[in-house]
């Protein structure tokens, strides 16, 4: 148990590590004097507005008041909330009244999600309750040691197989960024997760009203590609084309798909990519980040060199409705969106980034192929190859332009300047009930 003065001492170090995530001299703190287990407060990064809290002790019915009256204002002022998340756990002490704080910090994150950005930097222990935290949040960094994020520990778990298993394995940074996907940046330490958190926030509005925002860049518009063509690796493909080659990827689970932003002629897009056939939890990923874009009016660019859905016998059902999900979401997003098909692309892979599947320009390069089945399984069910040349795509209506691949970043441009303007009415309805 810590005196008054280790607990001032541990709130100082709270607030130091808060000035070390936003610009300098500019973090404003609330409530000084009600420490609580948490250093609250607002400032700037990169002169925009971020309200922004930092965790150093356990969590009582104060520390989570101070916690939902940030996420309050940020709703109030439609401004990014960063969440620096490094709690020992629950003050037990406080019983009920304590599940009663929570639910206004879970009620104030839940009510919040697709109006301005939230951002859970895990710097510490994350776990029980608290880990729902960075579950609510639309992005996730961790640091890659001494980080955890679980509803429980290993020891705390009823299975004699978890004797053997460690939290580092089941719930540290490493494993939450490429197995599970929950961590969409790894860092370092936590000077690179703020260098992260900078330039995540770069590239995301400060709310779903805000009108986005032209980044300086000083990229050549009519830039041509040279290096690329059909075969080439997809986040090669998307480096090239994007300004300054500038590719900010987000998570390195289930590889053959890709999310991330990057920018064209200094605006934000967010990029899903498909590598070879979509897996269960690549659909779920997409699904997620398109979401995510269609919230905050981020165009959505869709690079696919995927000839179909990579399932199973077991998985069959799952993938279902992963994949209609998928689908689902794609065809129902506002926001402007253009496809690009630069490879092989077979079956409903191909219908979800087509014209017909939601997209407002679809492009295939020269040499990509479209077609309901591979030219090999056609040829077995139908007795012929199917013609999955683009030109017969494009005259078949499905697609836009057949182009050459190194003219595919002022295409691309070209398309999003065009649809800056898009405005969609729909019907009316509370939203939508989703896809299994």
């Amino acid at each position: 148990m810590e005196t008054g003065r280790e607990y001032e001492l541990l709130h100082e170090e709270a607030a130091g590590r808060i000035a070390g995530f936003v610009d300098a001299a500019s973090f404003i703190e609330l409530s000084p004097l009600a420490m609580a287990g948490v250093a609250t407060g607002y400032g700037t990064i990169d002169s925009r507005l971020v309200y922004i809290y930092c965790q150093y002790g356990a969590i009582n019915t104060r520390h989570a008041d101070k916690v939902a009256y940030i996420y309050s204002l940020a709703a109030k002022m439609g401004a990014p909330v960063i969440a620096l998340l490094n709690s020992p756990g629950a003050e037990l002490s406080s019983g009920v009244e304590l599940m009663s704080a929570y639910g206004k910090v879970f009620a104030g994150m839940a009510s919040l999600r697709g109006v301005a950005p939230q951002v859970s930097v895990v710097l510490g222990g994350c776990l029980g309750m608290a880990s729902m935290i960075p579950m609510l949040s639309d992005f996730v960094i961790m640091l890659r040691s001494h980080a955890s994020l679980a509803l429980q520990s290993p020891a705390a778990i009823q299975d004699p197989s978890a004797k053997d298993i460690t939290l580092e394995e089941i719930a540290g940074g490493e494993h939450h960024f490429k197995a599970t996907g929950i961590a969409h940046i790894l860092a370092d330490d936590e000077a690179n997760a703020a260098a992260s958190l900078k330039s995540l926030i770069s590239f995301l509005p400060a709310n779903n009203l805000d009108e986005p925002q032209p980044y300086a860049q000083y990229d050549d518009i009519n830039r041509t590609c040279p290096d690329i063509a059909c075969g080439t690796y997809i986040c090669d493909i998307i480096r090239a084309v994007a300004d300054n080659n500038n590719l900010l990827e987000l998570g390195q689970a289930y590889t053959e798909q890709v999310t991330g932003f990057a920018r064209f002629n200094g605006y934000t897009a967010g990029i899903v990519a498909f590598d070879r056939p979509i897996s269960l939890g690549g659909a779920q990923k997409a699904t997620y980040f398109m979401s995510l874009c269609d919230a905050y009016n981020i165009p959505i660019v869709t690079l696919s060199t995927s000839s179909g859905y990579d399932y199973t016998i077991a998985n069959h059902g799952n993938m279902l409705k992963a994949a209609s999900s998928l689908l689902s979401t794609y065809a129902s997003a506002d926001t402007p969106k253009v496809s690009l098909i630069c490879g092989e692309s077979y079956g409903a892979s191909a219908v979800t980034y087509s014209k017909h599947g939601g997209a407002d320009i679809c492009y295939a390069w020269e040499g990509a192929g479209i077609a309901l089945m591979n030219p090999e399984n056609s040829a077995k069910v139908l007795g012929f190859a199917m013609d999955g040349s683009p030109e017969e795509s494009e005259k078949m209506g499905f697609i836009d332009n057949v182009i050459e691949p190194r003219n595919t970043r002022k295409m691309i441009i070209s398309a999003l300047e065009m649809l800056a303007s898009k405005r969609v009415v729909k019907n009316t309805k509370k939203h939508s009930s989703r896809a299994r």
